[in-house]
């Protein structure tokens, strides 16, 4: 039976022999982390001092899998960042990752280290902030609503003058909560009804946590009593469309654009 192994490994060395000697070949050599552990199934016989050992048999072969390292549950590891990484913490933060992402995204692009206490001391000294972090619940609502347009539905038969109270409502409705002391109004009136102003674009400034502030793309649209009477847009919010006043349209202009937008010609 060694005999046999020993002839399937030098036969499978012959094989692979060219391959590994090829330079021009794509061929990666590494070994795996892998690791399972078993258990014999059957005790195996034990001998005396000074005693020739006995023989194995096939039954002393079988084993049982007592743990698969490849599908055990990884435990979080931390890193600290060293520079600003979007949705994940700002420079000099000590953050939990699950060890794959952790790689791929931190170690791997050189954007953070392993947070061992050598690095600990070398980085958190290093990274003492010289002005206030921008939380990453802050950088995430920026972010969002930078590139959010709100609809403003008004009435399409009863007066009205845009106020606060109007988008504010407009922003609870697709999920956004604020105070009106938050949201910072265009300079000119907007009134209504005026169905020339259908489906323009105008903006508004949102302060968070009274400190950053936020330029959101708003939408005037109009709405009569009876929904028969609506006209309808298909994807309405998906279409870039004039500013209600042209001195607006070099910041509309500069602002990010909504997701999957089409701009109309």
């Amino acid at each position: 039976m060694l005999r046999s192994i020993t002839f399937f490994a030098d036969h499978l060395k012959t094989l692979i022999a060219p391959v590994l000697q090829n330079k021009s070949t794509d061929f990666m050599y590494q070994q795996t982390r892998n690791t399972f552990i078993l258990k014999r199934k059957n005790p195996v016989p034990l001998h005396k001092k000074n005693q020739r050992p006995k023989l194995l048999k096939a039954k002393h072969f079988i084993y049982r899998l007592v743990e698969d390292t490849n599908v055990k549950k990884k435990e979080p590891i931390k890193v600290i960042l060293t520079s600003d990484v979007k949705e994940v913490g700002t420079k000099g933060e000590i953050v939990s990752m699950h060890p794959e992402r952790a790689y791929n995204t931190i170690l791997l692009p050189k954007l953070g280290v392993y947070a061992t206490p050598e690095n600990e001391e070398k980085y958190m000294i290093e990274n003492i902030q010289t002005e206030p972090m921008l939380p990453l619940t802050v950088q995430r609502t920026l972010d969002l609503l930078s590139t959010f347009s709100l609809s403003v539905s008004l009435s399409q038969e009863v007066s009205w003058t845009l106020e606060k109270w109007h988008v504010r409502t407009s922003f609870r409705k697709a999920g956004f909560h604020m105070p009106d002391e938050a949201i910072k109004m265009p300079e000119r009136t907007i009134s209504g009804p005026d169905l020339s102003i259908e489906g323009k674009q105008f903006y508004v400034t949102v302060t968070i946590n009274n400190s950053h502030e936020v330029k959101v793309r708003c939408k005037i649209h109009h709405l009569p009593s009876d929904i028969k009477d609506a006209t309808f847009i298909s994807n309405f919010w998906q279409k870039v469309t004039d500013p209600i006043f042209p001195e607006d349209k070099p910041i509309l202009d500069s602002m990010p654009l909504p997701r999957n937008i089409h701009v109309s010609k």
